[in-house]
């Protein structure tokens, strides 16, 4: 991995895995992962959260 953040609703983390260009969805709560975001760039490395 190489960045992570939570959501403002703090019940998801994100994680950026920069040798694969995606980003992991992972619910807080269940700590379970809910999907994996494809093609986000090579190494993604910031985030930014809208309403």
């Amino acid at each position: 991995s190489f960045f992570s953040a939570i959501n403002p609703d703090g019940n998801r983390f994100y994680v950026s895995n920069s040798n694969d260009t995606t980003v992991t969805v992972v619910d807080i709560p269940s700590l379970t992962v809910l999907h994996v975001i494809p093609d986000v760039g090579s190494y993604p490395f910031d985030m930014a959260f809208g309403p």
